[in-house]
Parts: C-alpha cells; structure tokens; sequence
C-alpha cells in the first residue's frame, strides 16, 4: 500500500491495511501533511485522513473511505522470536509489493513485517544509514495496546447527540446515588501535613474572596464545599473557582437566558433528570457545586482530557445551546470567554 502527501513537503512512504477502509503507516510520512492519498496495486488513489495518533511511536491510523484493498492477516496474539525469519513488504518510492526477506536493510517506512504463515507481526519503522542491517519494527500486539482492534467503532462513532445522551444518563446515576451523601462536606486527610496545606489554602482563598462575599461564615462554608465537591469529582479547585467566577460571578442565585441556576449555572435538565423537577435546589450550594462539577468532570471524561471542548459542552448545556452547534462553532459558546477562564483560573490558583 502506497501512502503519499501533498503540501510543503511531499512525501510518500507504505502503508498496511489492517481493516476495511483503515491503513496504518507511519506519522513522519503524513505529518503536517495537506492531502493524504493512499493506492494499492490497483493504482486507484483514495482521499485519506488521519484517524489516530500514537506520536511517540510513530504510528498512525488512516481512514480511506472506499478503499477496497483486502486486510492483512493479523497476529496480535504474539510477538516474532529471535531468529524468527521474517518478510518486510512495502512500497518505497512507490514502487508496490517490494520484499526484503530475514535481515533486512532500508526497511520503506509504514511497511509490513509478516512471518512465514503469512501473519503480519509488525510495522517497519526505520533503518540506521550508519549501520548495516539495523533495522527497527514495532509488534503487531503493542499496536493493539495502543489502538485496540474495534475499527469499526473508530469509524463509526455514536453521534454527538448519543454521546451526550449517555453521558447525561450516567452524570444522573452519579447525582442520584449522591443525593443522600448532601451534609456539609468535611475533607478528609491523611497526614497533619495535608491538613496544613488545606488550612493555608483555605486562607489564602479566603482573603482572595473577601472582596465578592463579605460575610466570612458564608465565604468559608463555600470555600469548603467547593474544595470538597471539586475534589470528589477529580477537577482542581482552581478550575472549578474560575469557571464560577466566568459564568455567574459569585452569585449563589444567578440565572442566564435559559434557566440555568446558580454558582455553576447549571441547566435546569439536571433538576428533571434526578427526578422531582424542582429547579429551586439548583439554587442549594453544595447540590449546585456536586451538579456542576460532576458534569465537568463528565465532559472532561468524554473529550479525552481536552479542557476547551468540555468547557464548550458545558456552556452548551448551561445555554440551552445546541451541543452539535456547539461544538462546530465554539466561539458562539464561549465568546472571548476561553481566555477569561484562563486568567480567572490563574486567580485561584495555589503554591503551598
């Protein structure tokens, strides 16, 4: 399989089809790559994109649509042995089919690596020029680790729509089975050195606060339950304190447009979804801190770690927006808002 690029810097390398319509190659042959072509011997050349990355490996998925080469044969189950003789196949220079059997030498980037049954093992990498026949490839089963094997799931991904469907499905079992855990939170810690460190925090944030709430029992109360609700969802305090500080600026009962409620303006769905649909408790500190950070934190979970794409979910919901909408023109989400809750978590942030 023939994979070629198109932009400054036009490259071409070998590829392997390991599914319908998914070839893998190497990245340094479709980095920073314009357009992406890939052709088996059939010489019909199919418009390709990069599905996945492993850039520390070097490795990357492509998705063809239409490409009709057959799959190879794949052993993900084990690893060649020393002194195993091994086939490389690839197409460097675009010439197809070229083979290099046992110690090889000049490996085309992207290729295969088969054994004897006909079973790709591995994916060629590189060859060092300063030495004679040293030559790397990485096996077909940390290819697995890396990517998994459900292509088809690659390929055809539950929409936005079921996403956040399922996502508000689980974000609901996670309020609902807390809903009796809803006394005022005490953090728990494990050394008095913790506990110290949280006491300075505490301190540190409350003279930060001082300005926005000035009745100290109520700033602290807050301070507590925004530690305690932030840390049981896995999100920093800082982050949690600056997306409050965007949204509704301190205001325990500030509604948006929409109907979102409170410090986290969390949309009135949640007060639905959990069952008797009063959008008051929205307005209740901490299930309005447990709401709004559980959600983030699913929103987090869902875009793999991306802040800004959670951050835009997040303000869809609060918006009553569209989440498709949403997602393909974020700035109508967040206008300018992305570098304000930046700068509003660096204002909350802490050194102990």
């Amino acid at each position: 399989m023939v994979v070629a690029t198109y932009g400054p810097e036009g490259r071409q390398g070998s590829g392997v089809t390991l599914a319908p319509e998914v070839v893998v190659t190497n990245c340094h042959v479709v980095k920073d790559a314009a357009k992406i072509e890939v052709w088996g011997a059939s010489s019909h050349h199919f418009p390709a994109k990069v599905l996945r990355r492993q850039i520390e490996q070097d490795l990357c998925l492509l998705y063809a649509p239409g490409l009709d080469t057959s799959a190879a044969k794949v052993n993900y189950a084990s690893e060649p042995q020393p002194g195993e003789r091994v086939y490389a196949v690839g197409s460097p220079r675009g010439l197809e089919l070229t083979i290099s059997e046992g110690l090889v030498s000049g490996l085309p980037s992207g290729g295969g690596l088969f054994n004897q049954s006909g079973e790709l093992v591995g994916l060629t990498t590189l060859g060092l020029t300063s030495a004679q026949n040293v030559n790397f490839a990485i096996p077909t089963t940390r290819v697995k680790t890396w990517f998994g094997t459900d292509f088809d799931a690659m390929l055809h991904p539950p929409s936005i729509r079921e996403q956040e469907a399922m996502m508000r499905n689980a974000v609901a079992s996670v309020i609902i089975s807390s809903k009796a855990d809803i006394a005022a939170p005490r953090p728990a810690f494990k050394t008095i050195e913790e506990r110290l460190a949280h006491l300075r925090w505490l301190a540190a944030m409350n003279d930060r606060l001082k300005s926005r709430s000035p009745e100290l029992v109520t700033r602290l109360e807050f301070l507590e339950t925004t530690f305690y609700e932030s840390k049981r969802a896995g999100l920093e305090p800082a982050l949690v304190l600056g997306l409050i500080e965007v949204t509704s600026g301190f205001h325990k009962y500030a509604i948006n447009k929409s109907g979102a409620r409170g410090y986290m303006q969390v949309a009135p769905y949640w007060a639905r979804q959990i069952g008797d649909g009063d959008v008051a408790r929205l307005f209740h500190m901490q299930t309005n801190l447990r709401m709004g950070s559980v959600v983030l934190r699913a929103y987090l979970d869902e875009e793999e770690g991306d802040l800004f794409l959670a951050l835009v979910r997040y303000g869809a919901q609060s918006l009553g927006q569209d989440v498709d909408s949403a997602r393909a023109h974020p700035s109508a989400v967040f206008p300018d808002k992305e570098a304000a809750l930046l700068s509003a978590r660096r204002n909350w942030e802490f050194q102990p």
